[in-house]
């Protein structure tokens, strides 16, 4: 080896221990890895146990807020069940009243009926047209025992308008508070009709073939009429009875409903009582100064340590904190 290359093996010796000096400075010390006592093999350390339990931490502050929260809380919804109480109150009193109307009502509505049948029945008897409703009856009796059907049918329905006819008047003439306003009402709607027309002209045709004594075109022009006039007339009619229950034969007044103050009364007493304790959690929070979720966690927490819940996620040091005030917390966990 020459002289020269031996100079130079010191300098680059020199060199690797610089690289070796710069590398380990850029990179931390490794401590020793500790053996397991049960192994004796070098193990990682075992991390400590960061896990923060829901009810962990809970203060005798915070517990002096929770019963200062309940406290005001009681005081509020009793408050609140007290206005509750007096609407209904108010409410039942608009019932009584009315119901003491309708009872009334009722026993006029008896004396009235008898007095209207009974005057009713004399205006009848005094129609003239009355002696008509009789011989078409009768007519339509004898066709039926020649068993001709059809014609005792035309016949009846005849009859049927003539009798319809006499009681509207005799309603009016007997105060006029019901049939004769349920068959104005059922004429008032049918006339916006305009099958109303046809069915006019085939009561007129029907009424000339009578006459002349066409009974075969008699029936057919009477059932042609019948079949447009009768649907017509009944869904007329029951929208009038809909719209309008006092419009009965015996002119007797219906029960009257809550008024629109009555049924605002009524709702009032419910939303009161449906409030109260909404209400009340509300101020009971505002009072102690505590958000809804941090009175709740006090709330669960609380009742869970004092009614023995095993499930309640706490700590034994803060379990200690509130099994020492059970005596002030007690009143409120029922």
């Amino acid at each position: 080896m020459s002289i020269r290359r031996l100079a130079q093996m010191p300098l680059m010796a020199a060199g690797v221990l610089a690289v070796i000096g710069t590398v380990n400075a850029q990179f931390p010390k490794i401590s020793k890895i500790p053996k397991s006592p049960l192994t004796g093999v070098n193990t990682p350390a075992p991390e400590q146990n960061q896990t923060h339990l829901y009810c962990m931490g809970i203060t005798n502050e915070q517990i002096d807020q929770y019963i200062k929260a309940r406290q005001v809380q009681g005081q509020v919804l009793q408050s609140e069940l007290t206005k509750a109480n007096a609407k209904k109150a108010e409410a039942d009193a608009l019932d009584k009243k009315r119901d003491a109307e309708n009872s009334k009502l009722a026993a006029d509505n008896v004396q009235y009926m008898m007095k209207n049948v009974e005057c009713r029945d004399a205006a009848k008897e005094k129609d003239p047209r009355a002696k008509e409703q009789s011989r078409l009856e009768a007519l339509a009796e004898e066709a039926t025992n020649a068993n001709d059907e059809a014609r005792a049918e035309l016949l009846q329905k005849r009859a049927a308008r003539v009798s319809e006819a006499i009681e509207v008047d005799a309603d009016k003439a007997c105060g006029g508070r019901g049939f004769s306003l349920l068959v104005a009402c059922r004429d008032k709607k049918m006339a916006g009709d305009d099958r109303l027309q046809e069915v006019a002209r085939l009561r007129k045709l029907e009424a000339e073939a009578g006459k002349k004594g066409d009974r075969a075109k008699e029936l057919e022009y009477g059932k042609k009429a019948d079949e447009i006039e009768a649907p017509m007339m009944a869904m007329s009619q029951m929208t009038c009875m809909a719209e309008h229950p006092e419009y009965n034969m015996m002119g007797a007044q219906a029960p009257r409903e809550q008024t629109a103050e009555e049924q605002a009364t009524h709702k009032a007493a419910q939303d009161a009582f449906s409030n109260a304790r909404e209400n009340a959690d509300k101020a009971g929070q505002d009072a102690a100064k505590l958000d809804p979720g941090e009175y709740n966690k006090l709330d669960h927490c609380i009742r869970g340590v004092l009614n023995n819940t095993p499930a309640t996620p706490i700590d034994a040091a803060t379990k200690a904190v509130i099994q020492k005030r059970a005596g002030d917390l007690k009143p409120f966990i029922k």
